[in-house]
């Protein structure tokens, strides 16, 4: 799930017309080229628009959120994750013994 504040401005973004990279937030506000591929073949695009066409071409849900602290913290937009994440073991496992 995509998870973004309504008034998220994520600022000025570039696409590439050969590889369709996304840069967003670049600086000098047009880049010379491309980070991916190289190409000079660049234009200007909507990163939150972008974000939201990759999202429902993989069918996931898109949640506009207002007046979330937790969603300001993060920058103004989020996700949740379709499974569990697991933290690896430590390097000793239970009782002290190394983990495996």
């Amino acid at each position: 799930m995509l998870i973004m504040a309504r008034d998220y401005d994520p600022g000025p973004a570039w696409a590439c017309r050969y590889c369709h990279s996304v840069m967003p937030n670049a600086s000098p506000p047009r880049p010379s080229s491309c980070g991916s591929c190289g190409s000079t073949e660049l234009k200007s695009t909507n990163l939150k628009e972008v974000m939201v066409h990759h999202a429902e071409r993989q069918s996931l849900t898109v949640e506009i959120v207002q007046d979330s602290s937790v969603l300001t913290e993060l920058s103004g937009v989020g996700c949740l994750l379709r499974y569990e994440t697991f933290e690896p073991e430590s390097e000793s496992g239970p009782g002290g013994e190394p983990g495996r």
